[in-house]
């Protein structure tokens, strides 16, 4: 197992993009069982965002993902609680063994309904004050306090390293561009699938001016949509092609 880590975590030294990092990542948890994995930040320096799912990498379970963010499970997930007061990993089990309120069961009763019956839950504190989590599931794996303990290790690497090469990917580009950097920020988020509100909890402002500042980006690339801008700003090499979704 400890040799699984060290080969990843010098494999995710070499990474030059998120998608490399989610390779390393990836081969090294589904050899002990996950069938997915994902980073999603919980919380900013600048205020809480409430939808889980706005910042995040990694390979998720899609559609429970999306269910979850619809159905406003944040606010009854007890594992939520757990990760904003606490860096201490757990298993999904560990939860469930404890009083719940029928609220909270239904959240581990609906993951179940896609397939998702074992969590390993690992809360990451990263140096400009957000809070993480990188969460590991499971139709069956063999819970075990030595696979917890790797885990947590492989899983601080992987979010630190991850962070660092999405923000690259954001803010790094080699041509010359007719757009600010936060411009082609904003921009890139709305490729994401993000609205204008939900770019503003990622970015700590409000979503009038990532409004305003999307409006000034149509502008300067001739877009009269905001599904053009996206188009024309990948076609003008303004944002990354890896952001498309």
């Amino acid at each position: 197992m400890w040799v699984n880590v060290r080969e990843f975590t010098s494999q995710a030294a070499k990474a030059q993009c998120v998608e490399e990092l989610n390779q390393a990542f990836g081969s090294m948890v589904t050899g002990w069982g996950f069938q997915h994995f994902v980073a999603i930040q919980v919380s900013s320096r600048q205020n809480d965002i409430r939808s889980p799912g706005l910042r995040y990498f990694g390979r998720p379970p899609v559609s429970w993902l999306y269910r979850y963010r619809d159905a406003g499970h944040i606010r009854r997930d007890i594992g939520i609680t757990r990760i904003m007061t606490s860096t201490e990993p757990y298993w999904w089990s560990e939860l469930q063994a404890g009083p719940l309120s029928l609220d909270q069961i239904k959240v581990f009763e609906e993951a179940a309904e896609f397939g998702l019956f074992q969590g390993l839950v690992v809360p990451i504190r990263q140096p400009d004050g957000s809070v993480w989590s990188c969460l590991l599931t499971s139709s069956k794996v063999q819970e075990s306090e030595d696979l917890k303990f790797a885990a947590v290790v492989a899983a601080n690497y992987y979010v630190g390293r991850g962070v660092f090469l999405q923000t690259k990917q954001i803010n790094t580009f080699d041509l010359a561009h007719r757009l600010t950097k936060r411009q082609r920020e904003v921009v890139t988020w709305l490729a994401c699938g993000l609205t204008s509100d939900e770019i503003g909890e990622v970015l700590g402002t409000s979503g009038r001016t990532v409004a305003h500042q999307l409006e000034e980006a149509k502008r300067r690339l001739n877009a009269r949509t905001l599904a053009s801008l996206v188009a024309e700003a990948f076609l003008q090499a303004e944002v990354p092609m890896a952001y498309m979704r």
